[in-house]
């Protein structure tokens, strides 16, 4: 894990994955722009919002690469990409209809939050503490998503859900690790955090994932919605005449078959 930061610099992967957030919330408020479902379009908003968060969490661990006199935001960038998480959460939750049988987590998200705060107001910054407070509540979070997306029943969704499943997983996985670190190494007297670089391009590959996802879904919805107009009247969901000739062929073909 320590191996990959000597590869990676971490002020690059906080830059890259602020980037690709904002990029994600263009491309998500773009997308709710042109979606019609009120509840999807909620959840796309959600989902930007998410990303915004996190895009701000990132500029303010950036900020004092560029302006050194500024002092470290870890505390404040952290806590903003955790509000991220928490609004992925609830984003998610929306776009794949689930109601609510999660949302245990959220207590326990804020428990954490205000222990992580406690501890620095009371012993300043303690980087054991910090990342294991903080992973902790991001791996709660996460863990919850990969709950609501597995049990997701929406035929034309579950496959994408179980792809995002996937991926939360493997994030999850890489929290613990972090976690599991910081706890089983000696880290006194460690003003940084070593791992950074491997949470950091887990981050990366999991924002890289969620947004093309999300968007594939909407395309398999509009194509499904196409799709079911082109086969039924749309206000009295009767079969229309294309289907009745689709379905009358066949039958024709065969009594025709039966008395020659």
């Amino acid at each position: 894990m320590t191996l990959l930061s000597e590869y990676l610099d971490a002020g690059t992967l906080l830059i890259i994955n602020g980037l690709i957030a904002l990029l994600s919330v263009l491309a998500l408020v773009f997308a709710a722009l042109r979606i019609a479902n009120p509840e999807d379009r909620r959840g796309a908003m959600f989902l930007a919002a998410g990303y915004a968060l996190m895009a701000l969490g990132f500029g303010v661990l950036i900020s004092p690469i560029f302006i050194p006199g500024l002092g470290s935001g870890a505390l404040w960038g952290n806590a903003l990409l955790d509000l991220g998480t928490i609004a992925n959460f609830l984003a998610l939750n929306a776009i794949f209809h689930r109601r609510g049988a999660e949302f245990w987590v959220l207590p326990a998200a804020i428990v954490m939050a205000i222990a992580e705060l406690a501890i620095v107001a009371r012993i300043g910054p303690d980087m054991r503490a910090m990342v294991a407070l903080g992973a902790g509540l991001r791996a709660c979070v996460t863990m919850a998503t990969v709950f609501s997306l597995w049990h997701c029943n929406d035929p034309s969704r579950r496959p994408i859900a179980l792809i995002l499943a996937g991926f939360h997983g493997a994030w999850v996985v890489m929290l613990v690790l972090r976690i599991a670190w910081w706890l089983g190494n000696d880290a006194n007297g460690v003003g940084h955090d070593p791992t950074s670089a491997f949470g950091l391009t887990a981050r990366l590959l999991l924002t890289w994932a969620i947004t093309p996802c999300y968007l594939w879904m909407i395309k398999r919805e509009v194509d499904a919605e196409l799709i079911r107009y082109a086969r039924q009247d749309p206000l009295t969901g009767v079969a229309n005449r294309r289907v009745v000739w689709q379905w009358a062929r066949p039958a024709a073909t065969g009594h025709g078959a039966k008395w020659a």
